[in-house]
Parts: structure tokens; C-alpha cells; sequence
């Protein structure tokens, strides 16, 4: 009943954090960070059809869908961040690869009904890169001024931190629960505190946009 609590009233509603200040900031908005709001947009949309197909048999397919919303969201946040044109077209493959390995899991090897743990775990991998990369960018480049002004600084913090995190939760959690259900509960409590912080994150964000411009835009 505990962790069912907390998933529910404060994991799941913490989405609404980020969602409010990024409409209330919109005008301000750059492009990247417009794909930010819209990623945050899709999350509150599966957040409420997650709780409705569950009284429905199951929401599995709904994990096909997150993670396709994620990465045509993120992916474009990253490219109108960057001005290289190669990045930008290692971008756009690795999007493709996201949709080819999500069609790829559907067709050949989980189903539709199933969780899509390759399409979630190279997601996750990916974004802890792109994420991570742009950090280091952004703090080589960024010497006079206090970086944690950038908007750009707590997007991509958040974004390390949730999927780095997804991807080490979800690595272990098998072996987690051959051992104990209780250490499996205990390390998806500490998913969703992840979650919840980094949903702060993308509210700060937000909030420091009307402060400053993106640094490459």
C-alpha cells in the first residue's frame, strides 16, 4: 500500500510540476525548450491514460508508445540545440534507429503486449549521452557567468539523471528480484524519488528561461 501511495500521488502527479511552469514561461520559449514542454506535454497525457487502461486489463502497450513520445520529443531538443550539421545528422540516424528497434522488438521478439526493455535500455543510453555530452559542452563554454542560470544546464541534468538511472534500475532490477521482492520494491522506490527530482529539475528550468538565452540559439 506504500509504495502504491507514493507511485500514485506524488510520482505520477509530480509531472504536473514542470508541465505549470513550462505553459506558464511559454512565451519565452525557444525552440529546444518548446520540445521540452512538449515532452513533459506527452508524459502527462500517458501518466492519465496509464491509470485508465489498467482497469482494462493491462497498459503494456502504453511502454511502446512512452517511449517512442520520448524519444521524437528529446531527440528534437537536443538537434535545434546544436549548430553542427554532422551532429545533427547523427541525430536524426540514431532517432531512426529508435523507431527501426522499437519496430524491430514489436514485430520480432516481444510483441506489442509486452515491455520493450532493448527500445527503453537504448533510449536510456542514449539521452545519458547526449545529456552528459552537453553538460560537459556547456560547462567548457560557459566560464564567466554562473551556469546554473542556463536553462540548458538543469534540462540536461535531469535528463542524465532520470535515464541514467532508468537504465542501472532496469540492468539490476532482474537480479534484484530473483533475490528479494523487497530490495526490488526498494530499488523502484528510489526510481520514482529519481523521477520526482528530476521533474524539479525541468521546473527549474523552466524557470530560469526568461533570465537568460540559450546559450547556442
Amino acid at each position: 500500500m506504500g509504495i502504491e501511495f507514493f507511485d500514485i500521488y506524488l510520482a505520477q502527479l509530480s509531472v504536473l510540476i514542470p508541465l505549470i511552469v513550462g505553459l506558464s514561461k511559454r512565451k519565452y520559449l525557444t525552440t529546444p525548450f518548446k520540445w521540452i514542454l512538449a515532452s513533459i506535454f506527452a508524459s502527462t497525457l500517458l501518466e492519465i491514460t496509464t491509470k485508465v487502461m489498467a482497469y482494462f486489463g493491462g497498459n503494456y502497450i502504453l511502454f511502446h508508445l512512452d517511449s517512442l513520445a520520448q524519444g521524437f520529443t528529446l531527440i528534437p531538443f537536443f538537434y535545434f540545440s546544436l549548430k553542427q550539421e554532422k551532429a545533427k545528422r547523427l541525430l536524426l540516424i540514431s532517432l531512426l534507429l529508435l523507431l527501426l528497434i522499437e519496430l524491430f522488438e514489436i514485430i520480432m521478439i516481444t510483441g506489442l503486449y509486452n515491455y520493450n526493455s532493448i527500445t527503453r535500455s537504448y533510449l536510456s543510453v542514449l539521452m545519458s549521452v547526449l545529456s552528459f555530452s552537453y553538460l560537459y559542452r556547456l560547462k567548457q563554454d560557459v566560464v564567466l557567468v554562473d551556469v546554473h542560470k542556463y536553462p540548458m544546464f538543469w534540462f540536461c541534468l535531469a535528463i542524465l539523471m532520470y535515464y541514467l538511472a532508468n537504465f542501472l534500475i532496469f540492468f539490476f532490477g532482474f537480479q534484484l528480484n530473483q533475490q528479494s521482492v523487497l530490495d526490488f520494491l526498494f530499488a523502484h522506490r528510489i526510481h520514482l524519488v529519481i523521477l520526482i527530482i528530476s521533474r524539479i529539475m525541468l521546473a527549474i528550468g523552466f524557470w530560469h528561461v526568461p533570465k537568460t538565452r540559450h546559450l547556442w540559439s
